[in-house]
């Protein structure tokens, strides 16, 4: 149960670094390229 909880700990964190370096990286590219289709952002 313990490894179960470092294991759940580490996804999160993973998961909370992924969101917030595409939401920096989707700022950037908008903030660069204003005529960017929506399509291309999700």
């Amino acid at each position: 149960m313990g490894l179960l909880s470092i294991i759940a700990n580490i996804l999160s964190g993973i998961g909370t670094l992924t969101a917030s370096i595409g939401s920096q990286a989707c700022s950037f590219v908008l903030a660069d390229e204003p005529k960017c289709p929506k399509s291309l952002i999700k």
